[in-house]
């Protein structure tokens, strides 16, 4: 290699290749094709963690969907037994028992309030 002079660019930093020189220096085929090679691995490895991302937010999705199945399963059977227990015993006059009257606990209770997501 020949020697270069001591080469300084506009901010001062030095560096052992001229401005000619780093200017074409990423001409060459094999360099080209390393910087593909490079961006594709990159692109690869970007899109792998992507996938394992969309596919923890999907089974996010499910498990979040099973815990509303459950709570409104759970709102239904606590509405019917209320309206169960105040049909029974109508003689109370309690907040609970005013509850079991209102139309909404009501369709809780009969199951056609299964739709409704708060």
């Amino acid at each position: 290699m020949l020697p270069q002079p001591a080469h300084r660019d506009m901010y001062g930093i030095r560096s052992p290749i001229c401005n000619d020189c780093e200017h074409h220096r990423g001409d060459a085929p094999l360099l080209r094709l390393a910087r593909a090679e490079t961006h594709e691995r990159m692109l690869r490895d970007r899109l792998a963690a992507y996938r394992e991302y969309a596919e923890r937010q999907y089974l996010d999705a499910e498990e979040a969907k099973r815990a509303a199945a459950s709570a409104v399963a759970s709102r239904d059977s606590l509405a019917a037994r209320i309206v169960r227990d105040a049909a029974t015993e109508r003689r109370h006059t309690c907040a609970l028992h005013a509850i079991a009257f209102e139309r909404t606990v009501q369709d809780w209770a009969t199951g056609l309030g299964g739709n409704d997501r708060r």
